[in-house]
């Protein structure tokens, strides 16, 4: 709402790609903790950053954290609209953080709204860096 002295007027302002990028990770968090991961976002993709050629980047928007059996897993995670929008610098740099700490590097990305001609859409994707696999998120809570 924008109010003036005379008049309150409601204002609706387009969502910027910031805060769709945010309300996606929002949405991957729940979806990860509804499913036994302890998981955390970095906020405003501040978990890490590198400067390649006076360009910021952010490989890293969620870290999370899961115990299964005498494992703990560990993802480092790059969340995107598409799988197309990952730039190759942050896919090179989430590989070389994961593996210098041992966590597994996570591409994880969704489409809009589902639909019968795309039963796909509003399902969240996840594909392992290194292993080049796709990864279900298992819906078991661990012990």
């Amino acid at each position: 709402m924008v109010f003036n002295i005379f008049h309150v007027y409601n204002e609706v302002m387009p969502a910027n790609s910031y805060v769709l990028g945010r309300s996606r990770e929002h949405n991957l968090l729940s979806k990860l903790r509804m499913n036994g991961w302890f998981a955390i976002r970095g906020s405003g993709s501040k978990a890490g950053m590198v400067l390649v050629d006076g360009k910021k980047y952010f490989p890293i928007d969620i870290i999370s954290v899961r115990k299964e059996k005498k494992k703990t897993i560990v993802w480092f995670i790059q969340v995107s609209k598409y799988l197309s929008d990952i730039d190759e610098i942050e896919r090179k740099y989430l590989v070389k953080w994961a593996e210098k700490v041992g966590a597994e590097p996570v591409l994880a990305w969704t489409f809009e709204k589902r639909r019968k001609a795309n039963p796909k859409r509003g399902k969240w994707e996840f594909y392992n860096l290194i292993s080049k696999e796709y990864i279900e998120l298992s819906n078991k809570n661990p012990e």
